[in-house]
């Protein structure tokens, strides 16, 4: 059995994903000492290189995400080692140059036997996302506000923003890439697409940043999965487009021709040194809700930075979203965007839903159940629909 050679047939789709990753964690990550996320996160690069690689040369191919038939745990890590190389060149920018694994040999050669018989290319998206959420502690995730938007809440944006083959949209806090892929989804059962032509459509069409580094590997690993070859997720901060990250997301948007021409010269010179309005369709995002902006480089920039003509020293992360999600999209373009109760009847918020108002057609205000994001957090929500007005 252990000299058998394997190829990509014979491999199962995962069922569940989130036990093996527990089961990993309590048999070995737990004593080594190092971080489960990134460990971890190491092995499904590897191991979905190797898939990609088998894909590409199905009768041929032989898998090597495996235990070494000679059961010598050394020549384990080397295989492994070598497909995590090759993963990082590529998809570069997910990974350091001098990253590696960290595990010992024992170690490693234990997480490989859980992962091993199992392929994620084209695998269940629901099982690898919640094994993903697993990954992210709770404590770091409610510090930071971010929640990973319940996936019924998702495939209704979708399927009311009815997105085509044809539009560009982008999430600009993207989380493990949620709206992309069920986005991805419906596309596909639209317009009966192939693997090769959903691959396509994604990594023409779907966009998605987010400030945070784990959540933006979580995204990258979980289009690869879907069959996008070159994913167009970007770790950066969607509010400062001025930072050193949006030097390559800037160039990308310039080929796509997603940065929005100015009529005027000066304006069009500081929009394409500032990265502050865009071309895009549709957006949909769940940005956070805690923390606050108290650069004053970033709060400049916005309408919301300032308040009866005077210069704001900090405010609530989630309404410079607002305003910049409404820059991100063109005349006419859609808006989904998940959004704590308070903007909506606060007296002292009155003025943002006037802006609101002012920027776009208010298509529909959906309130969530209280029970939709616990356990994480029991603020109330709602989703905001907007189409944004037309110029003339």
């Amino acid at each position: 059995v252990l000299l058998k050679k394997k190829k990509l047939k014979d491999l199962e789709h995962p069922k569940q994903l989130k036990n093996v990753i527990k089961t990993m964690e309590e048999l070995v990550l737990a004593n080594s000492g190092f971080d489960s996320f990134d460990e971890i996160f190491k092995l499904i690069y590897a191991k979905l290189y190797d898939e990609a690689e088998a894909k590409s040369n199905p009768s041929v191919y032989e898998l090597e995400f495996r235990k070494h038939p000679s059961k010598d745990a050394n020549k384990t890590k080397e295989n492994i080692a070598r497909l995590f190389s090759e993963a990082k060149k590529r998809w570069r920018g997910v990974f350091e140059k001098s990253d590696e694994i960290k595990l010992k040999s024992e170690h490693l050669s234990v997480c490989v036997g859980e992962l091993e018989k199992y392929c994620l290319l084209g695998a269940n998206l629901q099982v690898i996302d919640e094994a993903f959420e697993y990954l992210i502690p709770a404590v770091a995730k409610s510090k930071k506000g971010q929640y990973f938007t319940p996936r019924i809440l998702i495939d209704m944006c979708v399927k009311i923003l009815k997105p085509t083959k044809k539009e560009y949209l982008i999430d600009t806090a993207c989380g493990s890439g949620g709206f992309l892929i069920h986005t991805m989804e419906f596309v596909q059962k639209q317009n009966n697409f192939t693997q090769a032509q959903m691959s396509n459509y994604a990594k023409n069409y779907l966009f998605g940043m987010d400030f945070d580094e784990k959540s933006s590997k979580i995204a990258r690993a979980m289009m690869l999965i879907a069959g996008d070859g070159k994913s167009h997720i970007y770790k950066a901060n969607s509010l400062d487009g001025s930072d050193e990250e949006w030097r390559n997301i800037s160039k990308e948007f310039e080929d796509f021709e997603l940065i929005k021409e100015m009529d005027d010269y000066d304006e069009n010179e500081r929009n394409l040194k500032e990265n502050l309005y865009f071309n895009f369709d549709i957006l949909m995002a769940n940005p956070p809700f805690a923390g606050e902006v108290k650069e004053k480089k970033i709060l400049g920039k916005y309408d919301f930075g300032k308040k009866n003509g005077k210069n704001l020293a900090k405010i609530s992360r989630h309404l410079l979203f607002i305003e910049r999600n409404l820059n991100f999209v063109k005349s006419g373009g859609r808006i989904a965007i998940v959004l704590p109760q308070g903007v909506f009847n606060n007296t002292s918020e009155k003025y943002i839903r006037e802006y609101i108002a002012h920027k776009a057609r208010i298509l529909a205000v959906v309130g969530i159940e209280g029970n939709a994001f616990k356990p994480h957090t029991g603020t109330k929500t709602s989703i905001l629909f907007l189409q944004k007005w037309h110029d003339e």
